[in-house]
Parts: structure tokens; C-alpha cells; sequence
């Protein structure tokens, strides 16, 4: 007698920015620096499968904790960042 199993593999996950999605700015000068990054998916997304990485221009990692799903929104993504001066952000 044979018996099969069979376990549920995941998939890749693919990002796929359509120009409806696209922000009509993709870089501004904002007059207070930024106090987290928020990223909006498609669907849900489970934090603890997420690596975000925001880094300074020498490389020096700016966040100060792990993704987490936004308390408002199962399809958010945000990431604390450190107190970072005035300035431009792309």
C-alpha cells in the first residue's frame, strides 16, 4: 500500500508596481524628517517574514526596530527609524 502527503510549499512572494500605484512624487523635501516608513501591499502581510533595510549614504543601517503590521492597516508594513536631521529623502 502507498500514501502520499503532500505539504503546502510557499510561494515567492513578487512585488509588481503598476503606474496606477506609482506615487505621483517619488522624492520631496518634507519639513520634518520622517518618523517611520510605511509600506502598503496589495494584502496582508506577516512581519515576522519581513526584512526591510533604510540605510543613511555611508551605509549605517536608520531603523530602530522590526517591521511591524500597521495597528490600523493588515496590509502595512511600518519600520521606526531613528531621529534623522532635515533634509532630502528618496
Amino acid at each position: 500500500m502507498l500514501s502520499s502527503t503532500s505539504a503546502a510549499i510557499p510561494q515567492p512572494v513578487s512585488v509588481n508596481i503598476n503606474s496606477a500605484d506609482e506615487p505621483t512624487t517619488l522624492s520631496v523635501i518634507v519639513n520634518t524628517p520622517p518618523k517611520q516608513v510605511s509600506l502598503v501591499y496589495s494584502e496582508s502581510v506577516e512581519p515576522r517574514f519581513a526584512i526591510v533595510s533604510v540605510t543613511d549614504a555611508d551605509a549605517h543601517s536608520e531603523t530602530t526596530g522590526a517591521p511591524h503590521r500597521s495597528q490600523g492597516n493588515a496590509n502595512e508594513l511600518d519600520v521606526p527609524l531613528r531621529h534623522l536631521p532635515q533634509g532630502w529623502y528618496l
